[in-house]
């Protein structure tokens, strides 16, 4: 994907970037905020567009963009919303912060994460996630709960894998339940293909199963806060 943005274009909107000139003499003087180490321009209210082939696919949203470096964007809070091809809202993933690649278009949040299905009104939640943009999937490495049937079925696992809209997640470590509906007998446990989650066979490894890490790192946005 590609942003509709470039870094010089938004330079004007630095924090305190008003010409001295301007300023009446009857005005009081204005304190400019000072830029923290490693921070080359921030800016309130970031709005961008992401686009593939000319198709917007994603959008990214924050409060506070700070930009570090040639290609890091450091954000707070992030949100991300994902649009399907016909332009409708898919998914959106929030968190307190958030680092966006510029030039990989890969974004990580951490913090109190959420990513919310609009279409079947699935939620997710975790410590941390990461989108990787060449292959349009969220990965996290981190415990988080999904929630299924407004709330009714609770996956829990230790790491995950899905598509932006959560259509087919892939679980480690996985367990749930689903709670009694009101006034009716319990209802019975999802099996993997109802509850559309893919989880790893005993026989692909013994105890524990853990993420491929090297596929993982391969993945990442850059180094952690």
């Amino acid at each position: 994907m590609r942003s509709l943005w470039k870094r010089s274009s938004l330079a004007a909107l630095a924090l305190g970037l008003v010409p001295a000139g301007c300023a009446r003499e009857d005005e009081p003087p204005v304190a400019i905020e000072v830029l923290g180490e490693g921070v080359e321009m921030s800016i309130l209210n970031m709005d961008t567009n992401l686009t593939r082939e000319g198709v917007r696919r994603a959008r990214l949203r924050a409060d506070t963009a700070d930009f570090i470096g040639e290609e890091q964007i450091r954000m707070r809070p992030v949100e991300l919303i994902f649009y399907d091809e016909q332009g409708n809202e898919l998914s959106v993933v929030t968190g307190d912060e958030g680092l966006f690649n510029e030039t990989t278009e890969d974004m990580e949040a951490w913090g109190s994460v959420v990513a919310i299905d609009r279409r079947d009104d699935q939620r997710l939640e975790t410590s941390r996630l990461r989108y990787v943009a060449t292959e349009d999937r969220l990965f996290g490495d981190e415990p988080f709960t999904l929630y299924k049937d407004n709330g009714r079925t609770v996956l829990r696992g230790s790491a995950f894998e899905t598509d932006p809209g959560l259509s087919s997640v892939l679980m480690f470590d996985s367990s749930g339940r689903t709670a009694q509906p009101p006034g009716g007998a319990p209802a019975p446990a999802p099996q993997p293909e109802e509850a559309d989650v893919e989880t790893p066979s005993p026989a692909d490894t013994a105890g524990r199963i853990e993420p491929d890490t090297t596929r993982a790192a391969a993945r990442g946005t850059g180094a952690r806060p």
